[in-house]
């Protein structure tokens, strides 16, 4: 059997990669407001607030929907994300590896009648930024049963990319999209480098 070589590289980079924790931090369900931002849950991170809720300046616009706003300890607005028009959720889940650069990723859920996958921020310090999207959930035999695939994630960083792997037998790639596509979770991971999130085939 003939083995090539840039399966080799992979298996081995991947192997000795190092993995981010998933972190068990529950929110804290609170209809409130700050200024006319309108939350209704946060996540306290070491010292950063993690809000959920909705910009009630213009409920009409391209701004509309749910959005992430981070604050710092003095509450100091440090990164607002667009907002997410139609979807019901915008729940982050954190990974973190102090002795890494970033030190902690998101992934935060999209849905409706159904997950639309997650998009990934990064933190560096106090410093956050968005790098794409991971257009993946969990598969059910309805699409309106299509989960968060975050519990299923597995995050690693290797010297040259940021991997992320997929724990669960079938996954969904573009779920509810034009070019869904039902795969083995083993089959598909994302790979960050060189500045850019993208899928690859494992097979």
């Amino acid at each position: 059997m003939r083995i090539f070589p840039f399966l080799l590289l992979l298996n081995f980079n991947i192997a000795f990669a190092q993995q981010y924790e998933r972190l068990d931090i529950q929110p804290v369900k609170q209809l409130n407001e700050i200024g006319q931002f309108r939350y209704i849950l946060y996540y306290e991170v070491e010292d950063l607030c993690f809000y959920i809720g909705m910009d009630m300046t213009d409920e009409n616009s391209e701004r509309s929907g749910l959005r992430l706003r981070v604050y710092d300890s003095q509450m100091n607005l440090k990164f607002e994300s667009p907002g997410q028009l139609d979807s019901y959720t915008y729940n982050p889940t954190f990974f973190k590896n102090q002795d890494l650069i970033p030190h902690t990723i998101l992934l935060v859920h999209k849905s409706n009648e159904g997950s639309w996958g997650q998009d990934v921020y990064i933190i560096v310090d106090d410093q956050i930024k968005n790098i794409g999207s991971l257009e993946v959930s969990t598969w059910a035999e309805e699409p309106e049963w299509y989960s968060d695939i975050a519990p299923f994630t597995e995050i690693k960083k290797s010297k040259e990319a940021i991997i992320f792997s997929f724990k669960t037998s079938k996954i969904v790639m573009n779920p509810l999209g034009p070019e869904e596509k039902l795969m083995n979770g083993n089959d598909l991971r994302y790979e960050y480098r060189d500045g850019k999130l993208q899928p690859l085939n494992n097979s």
